[in-house]
């Protein structure tokens, strides 16, 4: 292994589709960069914008780990952002972390034009827009914070303008059904 240092840890988010990847794990750091250098180790290929990391695919990832994810991975739990942190360690010499994606379930307490006003805890509104028309006051509703990954492979804040630091991604939730955590937000 040689000695990869650099200035910043790279965040990466994973991504993993079975079906069209079969046994490749997809890391993204900066889905709007192009590529212009590859460099290979056994199990781990890093791609780079000139000296920047990019991202970065685990080929052979069945031999270290077994998801069922299709797309971008939303929770990551802490034992498998180690390990393939470890992997790209080990192979490459690089020094990551692998970031969680968290979608935070809030409600609507006030709406301002195309601006809402969304309750996330305990006396902790946030300010969100939405690209979605049928938002409405009392909704529960999935935001991300301006630097969560999404679905699309892009942050948050490519889709945001003005003041606003979260993104509305689904409305109409049923609090009690939809799987995103209600009020268990870190925020930033």
């Amino acid at each position: 292994m040689q000695d990869n240092s650099q200035k910043e840890v790279t965040q990466l988010s994973l991504f993993y589709n079975h079906r069209c990847f079969e046994d490749i794990l997809l890391l993204v750091a900066d889905e709007s960069a192009t590529p212009n250098k590859i460099e290979e180790y056994d199990n781990v290929i890093v791609l780079k914008e000139d000296e920047r990391i990019v991202g970065i695919n685990i080929i052979n990832s069945l031999d270290f780990v077994k998801l069922r994810a299709n797309g971008l991975v939303h929770s990551l739990n802490k034992a498998l952002a180690t390990c393939l942190e470890v992997i790209i360690k080990d192979y490459s010499g690089y020094i990551v972390n692998i970031v969680e994606n968290t979608y935070i379930l809030g409600k609507i307490i006030d709406v301002k034009g195309d601006s809402y006003l969304v309750e996330i805890g305990e006396n902790l509104p946030v300010l969100a827009k939405s690209f979605i028309d049928d938002v409405e006051l009392g909704d529960y509703v999935e935001i991300v914070y301006k630097e969560t990954r999404i679905p699309t492979g892009h942050k948050a804040y490519h889709y945001l303008k003005g003041s606003a630091d979260y993104l509305i991604t689904a409305t109409k939730l049923d609090k009690d059904k939809c799987g995103t955590i209600l009020y268990q937000a870190k925020v930033r």
